[in-house]
């Protein structure tokens, strides 16, 4: 029985069906042509392409098909081996736009790995709040009771990294509320160091019910990219109306399957880089957080999370 493709394994495959479709439109010979792509080194790196390194996540732009068409010289790459910092420093050298340069970074399958899939059937390897110690045995319980702290630990996984190795985990959500960043930072390192079955650590911004987010099927479809496109745009105009875009690396929002009060349970990911080899969780000031909850609310969602994960151990993006 063979493997299932991951998500980026057939977007990256569908993008070079939609690559030949449009070739051949303009009857052009693909023998003829070479394929450009916006390749960097950090994708080169996680898709386990370098000596030491293990594949944390198969990039689309190095999928099978990909490598063939590069073993065949029909792949052109002129950033391959640079970091990002370094993309933009010769985008600004070659007088490319500043906002162009500056845009924040946007995955090559676009919203795909930031909409999560599940059938809303519980995995039996996930793992139980209660079943869930540390390596000296403490249960993650007595942790949050010691440190008077609450939340949950959440039925889905996201992926993670250590060293140049992937873990594939679940996160947990904190909802006591007032908490510094600081203390988010002391938290989401000691949980996730502590304990296996957590690789990240998300806070609750807002919520509208007290309750455990429920697990629901959730698919790539239209009307799912739809109420992700809507709160991508809702954080991108929050960004540039308080000046934080060009000061905030990136930040992707994610549409998780879980939903609070039959309503989606959204989670933004800001973060600060140079190479996206590693990164820190960006903080925001708590009380502009409130008037963007507000509006999260008043658009239909039922949960936002922040995500206060470093790189390692999470990656930036969650799939």
């Amino acid at each position: 029985m063979t493997a299932p493709e991951t998500k980026r394994g057939i977007i990256g495959k569908e993008f070079l069906t939609v690559k030949d479709e449009e070739m051949a439109k303009l009857n052009l010979d693909p023998n003829q042509w070479m394929m450009a792509q916006g390749t960097i080194y950090p994708d080169t790196i996680e898709s386990g392409g370098t000596k030491n390194a293990d594949k944390i996540k198969t990039h689309h732009n190095r999928v099978q098909e990909v490598l063939d068409l590069m073993e065949k010289g029909l792949v052109l790459e002129p950033l391959a081996d640079l970091y990002k910092d370094e993309v933009r420093a010769l985008g600004e050298e070659l007088g490319i736009p500043h906002n162009l340069v500056w845009r924040h970074p946007f995955p090559g399958p676009g919203l795909g790995v930031r909409l999560l899939c599940s059938d809303g059937v519980l995995s039996d390897d996930m793992v139980k709040f209660e079943d869930v110690k540390d390596t000296a045995g403490q249960s993650l319980a007595d942790y949050l009771k010691a440190n008077n702290i609450a939340g949950r630990l959440l039925p889905i996984k996201s992926v993670g990294v250590q060293g140049d190795g992937r873990t594939y985990a679940q996160p947990f959500l904190i909802t006591t509320p007032g908490l510094s960043w600081k203390d988010c930072e002391k938290f989401s390192t000691e949980l996730a160091n502590r304990f296996k079955a957590i690789n990240r650590v998300i806070y609750q911004i807002g919520s509208v019910a007290d309750e455990d987010p429920k697990l629901i099927e959730q698919f790539a479809t239209r009307e799912n990219f739809d109420t992700l496109r809507k709160f991508d745009n809702i954080c991108t105009e929050f960004l540039q109306a308080n000046d934080l875009y060009e000061k905030i690396w990136q930040m992707p929002v994610v549409l998780v399957p879980l939903r609070t009060a039959n309503k989606p349970c959204i989670v933004m990911r800001p973060v600060n880089s140079t190479e996206a080899m590693t990164a820190n969780f960006a903080e925001i000031d708590q009380g502009m957080l409130a008037g963007l909850w507000r509006k999260f609310e008043a658009e239909g969602a039922g949960s936002l999370w922040y995500d206060v994960t470093h790189k390692p151990p999470g990656t930036i993006e969650w799939e």
